[in-house]
């Protein structure tokens, strides 16, 4: 799939998808790049948990 991606068209979103109540410990970036002549999204979310929290995912 990565070779269909036009690089050329990457770029970062504005926005913020996390809930409030996650806000603390979790947070996440959004970027578009078209895709056979369709934009689509990729998110990645990022969750900071502490050494306490086990293997919970």
């Amino acid at each position: 799939m990565s070779a269909l991606l036009d690089y050329t068209t990457l770029r970062l979103e504005n926005g913020n998808y996390v809930t409030p109540a996650m806000k603390p410990r979790a947070d996440d970036l959004v970027w578009s790049v078209e895709l056979q002549g369709s934009r689509i999204y990729l998110c990645r979310r990022i969750d900071e948990r502490d050494g306490n929290a086990g293997n919970q995912y």
